[in-house]
């Protein structure tokens, strides 16, 4: 939820690499219309995380770098972790 929430701020405030997003990605407009399932309230509401600070991440993690999400034993170690990992993979792509 966390990863789906970032990305949504991420694609709502056009902060993904457009150029990289139109001649490498497929299947973009489904992620988009997919994320908006996930506004940060409903984010905050999963997580535990303040509304605000996952905004605050998300902008920090796009426009800023060089950024990076490590691969860590806590995305692998839960029930949904193959979905953790892909939306971690998109994430890291957009």
């Amino acid at each position: 939820a966390l990863f789906l929430g970032m990305i949504n701020v991420i694609i709502n405030e056009q902060l993904y690499d457009k150029e990289f997003v139109e001649n490498w990605c497929v299947g973009f407009e489904e992620l988009k219309e997919r994320v908006q399932e996930y506004p940060l309230d409903k984010v905050a509401e999963i997580t535990g995380c303040d509304a605000g600070e996952i905004r605050k991440a998300a902008v920090m993690f796009a426009t800023e770098s060089p950024a990076s999400i490590p691969w860590a034993v806590s995305t692998d170690m839960q029930k949904n972790s193959c979905s953790a990992i892909r939306a971690q993979c998109i994430l890291r792509a957009i």
